[in-house]
């Protein structure tokens, strides 16, 4: 058991455990049929960063890709040899600035399009999508997100306003896929990579209607955007999935000499990996990275939504608190790489054993939380002794042999006609846990506080 770290302590732990992040990756490289998460960053066509919401936007981490998008090694935007922010072009500064920070105060992804001064002198246009992570005090601790090249789109925009002739040549670019149809969507012309892509010879598509060639649910959705730029005469973006592949489209308006829109451009880009790359650091960022488990922010947000969902149905919830017994005696006589195999397999036996809808996550240390929603007293206390008996039955396979491991547990009933704080049940599923201990170790203690009870215990932690 642990008193509860205080705020700058756990944002010391917390911006600690994010540094570790990228070795988390890393690791996860050796991993038996896992994918290599640290080569997709590095083949990544753009630039994955970790940075910090300052005036600098100085990088903790950013990936190989970052060569071809500004024209600096990762060592010099890392050690603060190059400053991101002066990269950006300086009328638009402040814009992204402003956009940034609007954002991270709704709580909300951002998308952002601006310039960026490469070393070799040229100017590039960037496209941003970013996010930022919390502590579970709601602190902020970091920025990610991916940073790819589009100036191949706004050259594109530029030909649409330039004339068809530019337009035309911009089709034979190999990279990405590019088409022009008329506004019934039949196609007037399109490059090699549209073709592969419709699994078509190019002279085969021409005339064909595009709605006739793409499943019914992407023709759909296609016809919807082509109607936006008809009505509101300007370029759209967006996003789709077409068969295993994922794609960032701009459906552009081309206008006669009436200004008459008469055709329109689509440029397509391949973001599959880059889709990969966004699941795997968002699941990172709700995870552990040493279980796999949800962290302790993740699990918050959730256990708060499930209890307020328990509230308005009148149904009981159940919080576990589970610690592994003697835990601190493992790391010292066997090392921590063997504490970290038993927390590892701890939690995988934890899980298997839970349902679907309970909430599991690592607490901190060698403790566990989980709070099952709609169970009462009695079904809580059944599920605690069979994870309990489950950890105890087999011995964990580690590094120096195989070790007996235990767990003690305190369960504490939420009753469907009361309402309380999350952290004033986890207290009391806590306090039982050091019943738990206290009375053998191995071993589960359970209670199911009244009202008033609860009212006291939330009334000391206020007070405290």
């Amino acid at each position: 058991m642990h008193p509860p770290a205080s705020d700058s302590e756990q944002l010391r732990i917390e911006n600690a455990t994010l540094r570790r992040r990228l070795a988390a990756l890393e690791a996860q490289h050796h991993a038996a049929n896992r994918p290599d998460i640290v080569a997709l960053l590095d083949n990544f066509p753009g630039m994955a960063y970790r940075c910090q919401n300052d005036s600098d936007w100085s990088m903790d981490y950013v990936s190989a890709g970052c060569l071809a998008l500004t024209g600096y090694p990762q060592e010099a935007l890392m050690r603060s040899r190059v400053i991101y922010a002066e990269l950006i072009h300086p009328e638009d500064r402040a814009p992204v600035w402003t956009q940034v920070q609007a954002a991270l105060a709704a709580h909300r992804t951002f998308e952002i399009e601006y310039r960026i001064n490469h070393a070799n002198g040229t100017i590039r246009w960037a496209w941003e999508r970013g996010w930022g992570l919390w502590s579970e005090h709601d602190h902020l601790v970091t920025l990610e997100g991916f940073i790819t090249d589009i100036s191949a789109y706004k050259q594109a925009e530029l030909a649409l306003r330039d004339n068809q002739a530019t337009l035309r040549a911009l089709l034979d670019t190999p990279e990405d896929s590019m088409l022009l149809m008329d506004v019934t969507g039949k196609l007037i012309a399109c490059n090699d990579m549209t073709a592969r892509q419709l699994h078509r010879d190019r002279r085969q598509l021409v005339g064909r209607s595009l709605f006739a060639l793409l499943p019914a649910e992407v023709s759909t959705n296609l016809r919807q955007q082509l109607q936006r730029v008809t009505d509101s005469s300007a370029p759209v973006r967006f996003q789709e999935q077409y068969r295993d592949r994922w794609f960032d489209h701009i459906l552009y308006p081309v206008c006669d000499s009436l200004q008459r829109i008469s055709q329109l451009a689509l440029y397509s880009r391949d973001i599959t990996e880059q889709k990969q790359l966004e699941r795997d650091l968002e699941q990172l960022a709700i995870s552990d990275p040493l279980t796999g488990l949800f962290n302790r922010r993740h699990f918050w947000s959730l256990a708060e939504q499930s209890l307020t969902q328990a509230a308005r149905k009148h149904t009981p919830s159940s919080a576990l608190m589970i610690d592994i017994d003697y835990f601190k005696s493992i790391n010292d006589h066997h090392g921590h790489l063997v504490g970290d195999q038993v927390l590892q397999t701890t939690a995988n036996r934890l899980k298997d054993n839970l349902r679907q809808s309970d909430i599991l996550c690592r607490y901190g240390g060698e403790e566990f939380a989980a709070l099952l929603p709609e169970t009462d007293l009695d079904t809580a206390c059944e599920t605690a002794e069979r994870l309990r008996q489950r950890v105890a039955a087999a011995a964990i396979e580690t590094d120096r042999g195989p070790l007996s491991v235990t767990i003690s547990i305190g369960v504490a009933e939420l009753g469907g006609h009361i309402e309380a704080r999350l952290s004033t049940l986890l207290e009391c599923a806590d306090r039982k846990l050091y019943a738990a201990k206290q009375g053998g170790r191995n071993r589960i203690a359970f209670w199911t506080p009244s009202r008033e009870q609860l009212r006291h215990l939330d009334g000391d932690r206020h007070h405290a």
